[in-house]
Formats: structure tokens, sequence, C-alpha cells
């Protein structure tokens, strides 16, 4: 013990003193910084208690939060912290907050069809279900979306309607990029002009059978 500090030394495998811990009126504090461990694998002290840990930690069973432990899951399980699973995805019942971006391009919403039409079918109201595949005549209210930026009525039955943005739609006959496509015939839309504006092609093409061409619709 020297200036009220006590030293403990001990000898290592090469008998050299080393000064692994010293006690002091402010701690007990290791002999040098980052050199001795508390404890080993073989060695564990039961519990550590103290008001705060300022470091790094290895390991964790689960994060503390107003009193209760919430333990990590990649699935979408209440009362635990979300992990990314091997894909890097995080799972979620809901999210509140704020979005600054979307990966995807189209606002749509959910509406009920007789079957399941394929992606960039012309919709209209009517038939049997909400909705139905457009024809010459009808007003369309929108295109069947692969995959919305953001979809309303999301767990409702039926179909995703695309209603704003981009979609690609089934498009019959040459088109040209800048030239509007209309309603034309079992939702499949055509540069025939008629009262079912659907939008406004974004790429063109020069092939006479049905293919799917990227629109902004205006429905």
């Amino acid at each position: 013990m020297t200036n009220n500090i006590i030293r403990f030394k001990t000898s290592n495998a090469n008998s050299v003193q080393t000064n692994s811990a010293i006690i002091q009126s402010t701690g007990i504090n290791p002999g040098s910084t980052s050199t001795y461990t508390l404890g080993s694998s073989i060695a564990k002290w039961s519990n550590v208690w103290a008001d705060n840990f300022q470091g790094n930690a290895s390991s964790a069973s689960a994060i503390k939060f107003n009193s209760a432990d919430y333990a990590g899951d990649t699935s979408a399980i209440a009362s635990t912290t979300a992990l990314r699973d091997s894909a890097g995805d995080l799972h979620a019942n809901f999210f509140r907050g704020t979005a600054t971006q979307a990966q995807y391009a189209d606002l749509a919403e959910v509406y009920a069809t007789t079957e399941e039409w394929p992606v960039g079918t012309v919709m209209a109201v009517g038939g049997e279900a909400e909705v139905k595949p457009a024809s010459v005549s009808h007003h369309a209210v929108g295109v069947i979306s692969a995959e919305p930026a953001y979809l309303m009525n999301s767990t409702a039955e039926g179909q995703a309607v695309g209603l704003k943005g981009r979609v690609p739609v089934r498009v019959k006959g040459p088109v040209s990029k800048g030239q509007p496509v209309y309603a034309w015939q079992d939702g499949v839309a055509s540069t025939i002009a008629s009262t079912g504006l659907v939008g406004i092609a974004l790429e063109s093409s020069t092939s006479d059978e049905e293919k799917l061409i990227e629109c902004v619709l205006k429905v």
C-alpha cells in the first residue's frame, strides 16, 4: 500500500510481477488500461450489478426497456426486438412513423374481383364484384398493380388496383412514348381514343401484339 492505494500483484508464467488491480478512494481499477480481464470463460461472475455500463458488449440475450426484457426475434412477434432475417429484412405487423421514400412506384387500393386478373389489366367499376376489366365504353378507374408503393385496404379481399403513379399496362398495337392509351377491350388498352383514358406511355413499341407498356396513370 502506497499513497493510499492498494495494489494487487502476482507473478505470470515468466515469473514477472504484474499489477492486475488497484484499490483507491475513487474505486477499483485495473492496473493498466485494456490489459486485464474480470472473470473468464470457465470462472464467471453470477451477476454484476451497476447503474450504468459503458463499453462494448459482445452479446446480449435481451434489451431492457421500462423494466421489461425484450429478446431479439426475426419474426413479427409482440414484445420482442426486431432483428434482420437471413435475407436482411425486418418483419413487423405495422410501421408507425414517417417514410421518406418508397421502393415501388404507384398508389393502389384493393378492390374485389371475380377472378385473378393479370398485372397491367385496365379495370372499371362493374360486374359481379366491385371492378371488372374495362372496355372501350367504360371509364377506367385503375390498373392491376404488381408491387404498389402504398397499398390502401391491404387486408381486404381482392386485387391491388393502381390509381396513381407509374405502372405497366397491357397495350395492344404500336405505341409511342408520350402517347395516351385508352381502355379498349377486356382490360387491354390501345392508342384508339375513347372515354376511358388510362395514362401516358413512358416507352415506345412497334409490336402489334399485346405487351406491357410502362405508363403514367391518368385515371
